[in-house]
């Protein structure tokens, strides 16, 4: 989903924040606004990042066994998992990613040369992806795509073999989801749909909810570096958004 450019700015400026050094505590844009950065300000944040405009947020969030005081409690909270939560005023992402006892397998006899390529044609659709620019990705996906093409039956089912998690990480993931899911539905939410998807090494849910013209997509994806599960909320402007499914 594409985002407005006040949107984007502010998740640029956010995200350099994040990853700023230690020792600095503001960041400015060149459109002129400012981040500032608190480290460890409570039991189970280890950074926050606020914009100086309301309703731009950005929480590190350590494996905490309760709620903190700064996660919104609109959002699902899933306790001992570390998340990142990025707040860009009407439109909120969570990602509970792969930290705390999850992992993912690297098989011996995987070409280091099939992966150090397989991560230099990626990187352009990661990277754009992350920072949400719009209409970008199709060229990435497509030569990505080219590339696996071009590999023999055994190099391609090696390599993606070499990504995929191991069974622990899986039954972790999709714990995470059916919490994440149960808590949506557990605050008023209408579930609209839900899918699944199995291949090879690749494991995919997804679940899409609706309330108040709002819509929150939850995503379990055991693929690749970094197993996850995610949420998206975001306005929903489709023409049946108003009613219940």
């Amino acid at each position: 989903m594409n985002l407005p450019s006040d949107h984007a700015d502010a998740m640029q400026l956010l995200l350099r924040a994040m990853r700023a050094p230690a020792d600095v505590s503001e960041v400015s844009s060149d459109s002129g606004r400012t981040a500032r950065i608190e480290r460890s300000p409570e039991p189970g944040i280890d950074l926050a990042v606020r914009i100086d405009d309301a309703g731009w947020l950005a929480l590190s969030v350590t494996a905490a066994a309760e709620r903190p005081a700064a996660y919104p409690v609109e959002l699902p909270f899933l306790p001992d998992r570390p998340a990142t939560l990025i707040v860009l005023r009407d439109q909120v992402t969570v990602s509970w990613q792969g930290a705390g006892g999850f992992s993912c397998s690297m098989p011996f006899g995987v070409d280091p040369q099939l992966l150090e390529k397989l991560a230099e044609l990626a990187r352009p659709y990661a990277e754009r992806m992350k920072q949400r620019e719009p209409g970008v990705t199709a060229e990435a996906t497509q030569r990505l795509r080219e590339f696996m093409a071009s590999l023999g039956a055994d190099a391609r089912d090696r390599l993606l073999a070499s990504m995929a998690p191991d069974p622990d990480t899986v039954v972790r993931l999709e714990s995470l989801f059916s919490a994440a899911c149960e808590q949506t539905l557990g605050q008023g939410w209408s579930e609209v749909e839900c899918k699944e998807r199995s291949g090879g090494p690749m494991r995919v849910a997804s679940a899409v909810y609706r309330r108040d013209r709002v819509r929150r997509d939850i995503v379990l994806m055991s693929f690749g570096g970094a197993p996850s599960v995610l949420l998206h909320q975001y306005p929903d402007e489709s023409e049946d958004s108003g009613s219940e499914p």
